[in-house]
């Protein structure tokens, strides 16, 4: 038996066996993302909402952060979202389009912003940053006794 059969780095086969490798991964990683559209509705759009997209809607607009919204021909509205689904992610300037909101702003989806408003945060609900109101607990301190008999 030869030295070099032994040792993979120097074998001639290697770069066989490290692209065999490295197209099982790109496999996995491809089956993975597929059915992740298929099956998990909270992973962006799911290969139902793609077709009918395709098929049905016609795109209205995007907004700031890369959602783009969409209106079919009887009139039904939703939005694909760019990154991560959070439903707080709709601006302001959209969120009277989405919900069949008549005003002032419906149609004009590009509104100044002005120094005193906020950028978009996330629903923490869930995480670290969540609110606890009653998280620190000799914060609030009782005025009163309770009774006890």
């Amino acid at each position: 038996m030869n030295n070099d059969s032994i040792n993979l780095y120097t074998n001639s086969n290697f770069s066989l066996i490290y692209f065999l490798q490295f197209g099982i991964e790109i496999l996995k990683n491809f089956m993975l993302t597929t059915l992740k559209k298929i099956f998990i509705w909270w992973n962006q759009d799911t290969i139902g909402t793609k077709v009918k997209t395709i098929f049905f809607g016609k795109i209205v607009g995007e907004d700031h952060l890369g959602n783009k919204y969409y209106e079919s021909k009887k009139g039904k509205r939703w939005v694909i979202y760019h990154d991560e689904i959070d439903a707080s992610k709709i601006p302001v300037e959209w969120y009277s389009w989405i919900h069949f909101t008549g005003n002032k702003i419906e149609n004009n989806h590009d509104l100044k912003k002005y120094a005193w408003q906020k950028p978009h945060k996330p629903n923490l609900t869930g995480t670290e940053g969540a609110y606890y109101p009653n998280k620190n607990k000799d914060a609030v301190k009782k005025k009163y006794k309770s009774w006890k008999s």
